[in-house]
């Protein structure tokens, strides 16, 4: 048997049912949008967040994190508020470049911190690293599907490190203590500028007077110098 020829009208009109059904499977898949969170900090081990921004039932999710080695170092992965119960692995493939992988052991369906990533200091005390999210894939909890995973990087700019890592002091004290601190400068500043110096006591020049002319001379004279 002849093996049938598919008219060309047909097949385009194949090709494009297919295309369609294609688009329709795109668009009913869940979706997840995960955010590096720029931040700047002077503690000596800086922490940066991983948020979710749209998240329909996250099961897992693994990602390349690509950042500047001489300046930063990761040094550890955490699990953020809304990550309540979950496994997480970590691993510097190369220098530069930390793989990141999470389960979920219950669906994450709210936006919000979502991983922590602590890093430690590698160059000067000023210094930025752009932080960008490459090759994310996620899958739903409930089916294991895969999602469309939209992804946007970050940075973090270290400035001069603290005395007092901002970490040990705890959030509700941070206000008041930026307060205090600025009255203080405040004070500082009003007494140095109404503070007045001084007068010198004028010197003692010191001598006695004449019991001749009544005039005085220098203390130690043997003569008067108005009258000898």
């Amino acid at each position: 048997m002849k093996p049938r020829n598919i008219h060309p009208f047909r097949s385009a009109v194949i090709s494009t049912l297919l295309a369609l059904l294609s688009a329709s499977s795109l668009v009913t898949a869940a979706t997840l949008s995960i955010k590096v969170d720029s931040t700047k900090s002077s503690d000596s081990e800086p922490e940066v967040t991983i948020s979710s921004h749209q998240c329909d039932g996250l099961g897992a999710l693994q990602f390349t994190l690509s950042y500047d080695s001489s300046v930063l170092e990761p040094t550890s992965v955490e699990a953020g508020s809304e990550l309540s119960n979950g496994l997480i692995e970590f691993e510097i493939q190369e220098a530069g470049q930390l793989r990141v992988a999470m389960i979920s052991s219950e669906p994450v369906k709210t936006t919000g911190e979502l991983l922590k990533i602590i890093f430690k200091r590698t160059g000067s005390d000023t210094a930025s690293s752009e932080l960008n999210i490459t090759v994310p894939i996620a899958w739903e909890f409930e089916n294991n599907t895969e999602m469309l995973v939209n992804s946007e990087g970050g940075s973090l700019e270290l400035t001069k490190p603290s005395l007092i890592p901002s970490n040990l002091i705890p959030d509700h004290l941070k206000l008041p203590m930026i307060i205090g601190a600025a009255v203080l400068v405040l004070l500082v500043l009003v007494i140095a500028i109404t503070k007045k110096k001084k007068p010198k006591p004028a010197a003692d020049k010191g001598g006695s007077f004449c019991p001749e002319c009544g005039g005085t001379h220098p203390s130690g004279a043997k003569f008067c110098p108005h009258c000898g």
